[in-house]
């Protein structure tokens, strides 16, 4: 497959972006636009990947919860929002409480509604079903 044009890539915003790993598999059809990773290590491990040119470079939002319609605002339009968002609410080892408002997983549909992109991509887990 080849790698699409920097100015036709889809742009794509990084939930829960760890170290990286989606965005990375995400690389050749999208550019990251921003990531959010409330982890110092993880953000330690996308600055290291941006300096190099293996992450598109991008600014990191700290916290998902304070990032709200004035900060997707400042970052643009959205095609795609990606990441492997906590599945402890939804998790057979967690507490089974699904998808809702307030919990963990929750967070990352609050934002998807607030910015609806052309596609959502996330992590499966068995209590998706």
């Amino acid at each position: 497959m080849a790698n699409v044009d920097n100015d036709t890539k889809l742009r794509c915003l990084s939930l829960f972006s760890g170290i990286g790993g989606i965005d990375l598999g995400l690389k050749r059809i999208a550019r990251t636009v921003c990531y959010c990773e409330i982890d110092p290590y993880a953000c330690g491990v996308l600055i290291k990947n941006m300096a190099k040119g293996n992450l598109d470079v991008a600014p990191i939002w700290g916290d998902v919860t304070t990032l709200g319609q004035p900060e997707l605002d400042q970052i643009g339009p959205i095609d795609i929002i990606a990441g492997g968002f906590p599945c402890q609410d939804i998790s057979c080892a967690g507490k089974g409480e699904g998808i809702k408002h307030g919990n963990r997983s929750g967070q990352s549909w609050i934002l998807v509604d607030e910015r609806s992109g052309k596609a959502v991509s996330g992590q499966e887990c068995l209590a998706l079903q």
